[in-house]
């Protein structure tokens, strides 16, 4: 049976054009419930300044935390006495001052000694990274605020002779000067002199040499460094046997970051009095570092190591993982051109490994296959950059691989039965 279609009567006298106004009005009623304008209050400048005023003083606090410290709390101490007081009274606001961004490259000694004696004795860390003060300045600092304690001047332009007077006022317990080429050996020994509750210290890229490093350990005192972040020095440094007999180490360092020499064998006879001696080292950090230097550190923290991170390595480098470092949690390889296989057969021996991060290597299925099925207790795989897997074993490397194991494993039952 056909349809019947609608007609439409065309000699009707009501035509489109008299529904248009009403399609019209009803899209504007719709938009306006939708939508409701805003009420808008007029209020005065001196009825916003009352409001404000008028707030507790745990609110008003609230507030000037969110704000940044450079150049916002400048500006709120020259709206009225009252936020003056409130700036300058309440310490906590200036303990942990830093100038992101833009701020680092406008602030001048001017301003930086203008804001010293603000800070006073409350300053406590001082990011002063990438901005242009002078020697000057940082004196300045040093005799206005005696309570810093952790320091950041990395990138900066400081001349040691100012250095020396700063670290001879400050018990710094952390320091930042990577990128600093005047901060010598002179320097290093001021800093852990006048510092001997120094943790935490990255001098990359900076002209301390292996002398300064070998004098540093052999201090009178236990050096209590933790973390410790250098350039392996290009020059080559033959040990005296007076060294040999007073070195010490670093008996607390846990965590080692350093880069990469084309020395060669020169370096391990350093590094290893350096480092053979610390016991308690767990985190480390090589870019591209010669093969033996894995051997060096092999007797100080076989049994401790539990995070390993290498860049621009050999295969060299790779097959000693499994041999030194059994006990490897987490491991990371980066822009290193080795076979997949290789780093498989290496990979899959690390039986306790929890973190794998291999992002821009050339890793098949096969051999993440491999190493899924070996290493256990991996909870964590990262392949993001991996161009030889498919999209979805990049996003979901570990539920791919244990499906492909699982479907492997279905096939082979049903090929027996």
């Amino acid at each position: 049976m056909p349809r019947k279609r609608a007609k439409f009567d065309t000699d009707s006298d009501d035509s489109d054009e008299d529904y248009l106004p009403l399609a019209a009005s009803a899209r504007k009623e719709v938009c306006t419930r939708a939508t409701p304008t805003p009420i808008l209050v007029e209020v005065s400048d001196k009825d916003a300044s009352d409001i404000i005023t008028t707030l507790p003083t745990e609110l008003k606090t609230r507030i000037f935390l969110r704000l940044s410290p450079i150049p916002d709390y400048i500006v709120l101490r020259e709206v009225c006495k009252d936020f003056n007081d409130m700036v300058q009274s309440n310490s906590f606001l200036w303990q942990d001052v830093s100038f992101p961004g833009r701020t680092a490259y406008m602030l001048r000694d001017k301003q930086l000694t203008s804001l010293s004696e603000v800070w006073g004795s409350h300053l406590r860390c001082l990011d002063l990274s990438s901005t242009c003060v002078t020697s000057r300045s940082l004196m300045d600092v040093a005799a206005r605020c005696p309570n810093v304690h952790h320091l950041d001047v990395s990138s900066c332009r400081l001349y040691p002779a100012s250095l020396s007077q700063a670290f001879a006022r400050w018990q710094l317990h952390t320091l930042n000067i990577a990128r600093s080429s005047y901060f010598n050996n002179a320097a290093l020994s001021l800093v852990t002199t006048t510092s001997p509750h120094l943790t935490e210290l990255d001098i990359s890229h900076t002209s301390v040499t292996w002398a300064g490093l070998v004098d540093m350990q052999c201090q009178p005192a236990d050096s209590l460094l933790q973390v410790l972040v250098f350039s392996v020095p290009s020059q080559p440094y033959h040990l005296p046997d007076s060294v040999r007999a007073s070195s010490k180490g670093f008996p607390f360092l846990h965590t080692l970051v350093c880069g990469g020499s084309s020395c060669g064998g020169s370096i391990l006879d350093p590094f290893a009095l350096c480092f053979s001696k610390s016991p308690r080292l767990n985190h480390i950090k090589l870019v591209r570092v010669v093969p033996d230097i894995l051997g060096v550190l092999h007797p100080a923290c076989s049994g401790s190591l539990q995070c390993l991170y290498l860049t621009h390595v050999d295969r060299p480098v790779i097959n000693m993982l499994a041999e030194n470092f059994p006990r490897l949690q987490t491991l990371t390889i980066l822009d290193t051109r080795i076979r997949s296989e290789d780093i498989g057969n290496q990979v899959s021996k690390l039986q306790h490994l929890v973190d794998l991060d291999l992002r821009g290597l050339h890793i098949t299925k096969a051999t993440l296959r491999q190493i899924v099925k070996d290493c256990t207790h991996l909870r964590r795989v990262c392949l993001d950059t991996c161009r030889d897997l498919p999209i979805a074993w990049r996003q979901n490397p570990l539920e791919e691989a244990r499906k492909s194991l699982a479907k492997h494993a279905n096939d082979v039952i049903e090929h027996n039965d």
